[in-house]
């Protein structure tokens, strides 16, 4: 993992040598030098953003509409923030002490390796509140990310498409004091004066849901083709729709941890069904994450592959048969632990 990030901030370094702490500021006037600005179009007025919000710093980052085809994620700390195609873009409003966040072609940027350590960039900008920056991100060949600055009057919004999350509107509160708890007294029935100073009860903490009342079920033959382990859009709306139901109907109001477990039949070579088993889990793990904004580092992916057969008896032949009675092995479960 050292060597890991030693490779991640090499390749930030190159990225940003010259540049990244030297950049004008943009809160302010614009600058008049556009030397090294990425993109052409007329100037776009500041209008076409809303205000950065008090005490907070903005990033700006758009792909030109003939950008490679694919999609980049863009993740603030360890949440999702948007996915951008050629054609789009996204502001991220963060305060200036938390103004980290990662561009990648990977899923997550838990997926990155030595070997693909060019599809992710960590950013962390250095801007004073109020201020903002914007970017031209880019998918290069084998999934590398380019990130290049861009000054303001250069930057062009015409035919472009926002991306934006709930997360993204979340109102921020950035170096401002956090409102003292209010504990709900009590009404007496008879009103009586008090001398001194009573101490408020210390509120009961939440009651967490056990695992074991937190299992969600589903059959991987519904959202997954037959040895696939990618998600079409009906497989994304099953697992979302299964996820909202079960914490509707178990008052659970704030998720602690989540964990998703792949599981397999007992059909095929060991190693692929580990891989299924465990690629299926990440791609659920992914819509708990971008589709319902449940941040990464409350989700965990496990592989199970065969090792918890449901049903154990299945028949060898014929294949129809033998694939039918498996189903229920192939599965997906999550465990949801979480404060009601």
């Amino acid at each position: 993992m050292k060597r890991l990030a030693t490779l991640v901030s090499l390749t930030l370094a190159t990225l940003l040598a010259g540049c990244a702490f030297s950049l004008p500021s943009l809160g302010g006037s614009a600058p008049t030098a556009a030397a090294g600005a990425a993109g052409t179009g007329s100037a776009t007025a500041p209008a076409d953003l809303d205000p950065v919000p008090e005490g907070a710093v903005r990033v700006v980052l758009m792909r030109a509409q003939n950008d490679k085809a694919g999609i980049l994620n863009v993740f603030h700390g360890q949440r999702f923030h948007a996915s951008l195609q050629p054609g789009e873009f996204t502001t991220l409003n963060m305060c200036p002490n938390e103004s980290g966040y990662f561009v990648t072609s990977l899923e997550s940027p838990a997926q990155v390796t030595e070997a693909n350590v060019s599809r992710l960039i960590e950013m962390r900008e250095r801007l004073s509140a109020g201020q903002q920056r914007f970017y031209r991100v880019s998918l290069q060949d084998a999934g590398a990310v380019n990130i290049q600055p861009m000054v303001q009057t250069a930057v062009d919004f015409n035919g472009m498409n926002e991306q934006r999350r709930l997360v993204s509107r979340v109102q921020l509160n950035c170096g401002q004091p956090a409102a003292a708890p209010q504990v709900a007294q009590a009404t007496p029935a008879t009103p009586a004066v008090v001398s001194t100073p009573v101490a408020p009860a210390t509120p009961v903490a939440a009651r967490p849901v056990a695992a074991t009342d937190g299992k969600i079920t589903i059959p991987s033959d519904l959202v997954f083709p037959f040895a696939s382990y990618t998600l079409n859009q009906n497989g994304r709306t099953q697992v979302r729709q299964r996820i909202e139901q079960f914490l509707a109907e178990s008052g659970i109001k704030e998720v602690d941890s989540v964990v998703v477990q792949g599981h397999s039949d007992p059909i095929g070579q060991p190693h692929r069904k580990e891989l299924v088993s465990g690629e299926r889990a990440k791609a659920v793990a992914m819509v708990l994450a971008k589709d319902m904004g449940i941040p990464l580092n409350k989700i965990k992916a496990e592989a199970f592959s065969d090792r918890a057969l449901l049903v154990k008896s299945c028949p060898t032949s014929p294949v129809a048969k033998r694939d039918e009675c498996n189903a229920p092995n192939r599965r997906v479960e999550i465990v949801v632990t979480g404060r009601r």
